[in-house]
């Protein structure tokens, strides 16, 4: 079922996206955060076959339509 875990699983972690003192997104992972955001599987900004970089979430969308200002937002874990 989506949202459970067992417990001998990795613990979740809790991030938080923020552009200085506005969150973004908040999210939570039981995978690295690096490979949640960029990895292969990456569920938020992923490059496609050209290099070009695509999100279909809207935390995705928005880091990349606020580029490049966004590569100064921060991710907090």
């Amino acid at each position: 079922m989506s949202g459970e875990y067992d417990s001998k699983d990795e613990v979740p972690e809790l991030y938080v996206l923020k552009n200085e003192a506005l969150v973004l997104y908040v999210g939570i992972s039981t995978r690295n955060i690096w490979e949640r955001w960029f990895g292969g599987f990456g569920s938020h900004l992923v490059r496609n076959y050209y290099g070009e970089w695509f999100s279909t979430s809207d935390a995705g969308r928005a880091v990349l339509e606020n580029m490049p200002a966004s590569k100064d937002w921060m991710v907090e874990l």
